[in-house]
């Protein structure tokens, strides 16, 4: 039986039951191999399966890295499937494992993106909002809302007004500065034909790029963030000004000023990071200080855009 993506998180897997030896030994059949690079630190992903190492390449695009891997801050990663399971590990000796079913090649990229992610949280002592992130004057704004809230959409809105693309996924951040997490963004076909259909974004290279993509109009597309941002070259650390929450729709943006217990729970929800318990709602507060915190009700994305930019440039950094 195989299972798809959609129906898993991180909790599915359980912790390894193979001896240090027993996952050694399968390190040699994970021979194919790409190297993601976030911030300082570089993970080389080793695993067993051609698709799943093109997954990784293909979703990482603009963080993939010639990095020397003889260097000290390259991190490995290994996942391997085999009769008995499939086998997520890192170098540290921190491994999982899933052996309810036959895992997909998507579905084994996508364990061994949250592996990496957790490891480099871990390693680099930072925390993670699920949340885009957009820059403007280099100051930075996380846009924060569930799936389907219209993260990706605004963001895109905001890269085609002149905004600086830092993610549509994770608001990486440590000690007030935002590090770039350029993973490809999935665009849906709703936030496709929004933007397409919005006469501030009409005139624009996103307007050329959506143009491009109505052959598939229902379909998802997984594209690098490059592909608005001109060039692959990364984006340096900024700080975070401003949090935005997203609450839904109206006929026109409306951004209302909130204080940091209003939307305190749904920033530890969707947070990761090293930290548990009482220290984790510490550290949180830690980073927040002096940050402009919101709620926004969107509009239309190009006039949404337009409502970020403005209260950016309002922030003091």
């Amino acid at each position: 039986m195989n299972v798809d993506q959609h129906t898993l998180t991180f909790q599915d897997l359980s912790l390894c039951t193979k001896s240090k030896d027993e996952l050694y030994a399968l390190q040699a059949g994970a021979t194919y191999a790409c190297c993601i690079a976030i911030g300082s630190c570089s993970f080389m992903i080793h695993t067993d399966s051609a698709e799943s190492a093109e997954w990784m390449r293909r979703r990482f695009y603009d963080m993939t890295s010639d990095h020397d891997i003889s260097l000290r801050n390259v991190v490995h990663l290994y996942g391997v499937q085999r009769a008995d399971g499939a086998f997520f590990w890192d170098e540290s000796g921190s491994a999982w494992e899933y052996c309810e079913a036959v895992l997909s090649a998507h579905v084994i990229a996508f364990f061994l993106e949250c592996v990496m992610t957790i490891g480099y949280f871990e390693r680099e002592q930072a925390i993670g909002f699920h949340a885009a992130a957009v820059a403007h004057n280099a100051k930075i704004c996380a846009i924060v809302g569930s799936s389907h809230a219209g993260k990706t959409t605004t963001a895109i809105a905001c890269a085609a007004l002149g905004m600086e693309f830092f993610s549509d996924e994770r608001c990486v951040l440590n000690n007030g500065m935002v590090t770039p997490f350029l993973r490809s963004l999935t665009m849906r076909a709703p936030g496709r034909r929004l933007l397409h259909a919005d006469r501030d974004i009409a005139l624009t290279q996103v307007a050329r790029i959506l143009t491009r993509l109505e052959s598939d109009a229902d379909q998802e597309s997984i594209l690098p963030p490059s592909l608005f941002l001109g060039t692959r070259s990364v984006l340096a650390p900024a700080p975070l000004a401003a949090i935005v929450v997203l609450r839904g729709y109206a006929d026109e943006p409306r951004v209302d000023r909130v204080e940091i217990f209003e939307i305190l729970p749904i920033l530890l929800q969707q947070m990761t990071c090293k930290e548990r318990g009482l220290d984790r709602m510490a550290r949180v507060m830690h980073e927040l200080r002096g940050i402009a915190l919101y709620e926004m009700k969107l509009g239309q994305p190009g006039t949404s855009a337009h409502a970020v930019r403005q209260l950016v440039d309002t922030c003091v950094s």
